[in-house]
């Protein structure tokens, strides 16, 4: 799907895997109420790059209570302008909680047109398009896979359901934590350099979370954004007045810190 992006304020975030550390998360609740209001007030749409949430898995009309302050916070927010959601591969088993807070979800990739260029926006696991090249390992496309999460939730039912996708999240999230700052060191980064150089689709750049590695890397055939993690670092990347800028939030200041990776887009030939 294509969408045309008439906002020229957007703040994209991914990796706050709210419900990870109990005692972290009324913090990280706290820096996310204060952002969404600086949005509403400066104007900015939002974008969610996928695990907002730790685990989620709805079994009919329950889901797990931890979340519940998250989506209240989100549902009042996205009475004035929707917020984007695609999915990640820890919070992809949905029975339409999400969609009935107000999000528009999307659970493989968006392309957004600005005035000046096109990008793809993904979660970074993998995508279940053939044609990409970038499949999803072998356990992500399982658990993404609907007859495993309907026989998963007859099988071992709510109480116990949760507390297995509470430990495939840590296991899967701990496997992701960075060792460097290296944009070639990781299945992604490998991936988007080769696709943007082939660049099937002109695509102008690709914008993912996932490897919870922050990163603005313009090669010769196009840029690649990594929002990196929220959870931990509390960085956002924002685009205004045709320009992306990886930042630092800072709720309590309720402000952005401005770092030295920012690139400016010149309008296509």
């Amino acid at each position: 799907m294509t969408e045309i992006i008439e906002k020229k304020n957007i703040i994209f975030i991914s990796d706050v895997h709210f419900g990870a550390k109990p005692d972290e998360d009324p913090k990280i609740l706290e820096d996310v109420a204060k952002l969404l209001g600086y949005a509403k007030k400066e104007g900015f749409r939002l974008i969610i790059l996928g695990d907002l949430f730790d685990y989620w898995m709805e079994f009919g009309d329950s889901y797990p209570k931890y979340a519940e302050p998250m989506l209240n916070l989100f549902e009042d927010f996205n009475k004035i302008d929707p917020t984007l959601y695609i999915t990640g591969n820890h919070d992809n088993w949905g029975d339409g909680e999400l969609k009935k807070r107000g999000f528009d979800v999307e659970h493989e990739y968006r392309i957004i047109e600005t005035e000046q260029s096109k990008f793809l926006l993904m979660h970074g696991d993998g995508l279940k398009d053939s044609s990409f090249g970038y499949p999803r390992p072998f356990y992500h496309r399982i658990l993404r896979n609907p007859t495993f999460v309907s026989f998963f939730k007859a099988i071992f039912g709510k109480r116990i359901g949760l507390n297995l996708m509470k430990w495939f999240s840590a296991k899967s999230r701990n496997e992701n934590e960075p060792a460097k700052d290296n944009v070639a060191e990781n299945p992604l980064d490998s991936w988007v350099i080769s696709f943007l150089n082939s660049n099937p689709s002109k695509i102008d750049g690709i914008i993912a979370g996932h490897t919870h590695q922050s990163k603005l890397y313009k090669t010769d055939n196009g840029l690649y954004i990594n929002t990196g993690r929220f959870f931990r670092d509390r960085t956002v990347l924002v685009y205004t007045n045709s320009c992306f800028q990886l930042v630092t939030w800072d709720g309590k200041k309720q402000e952005f810190t401005p770092s030295k990776k920012k690139i400016a887009l010149s309008a296509r030939n």
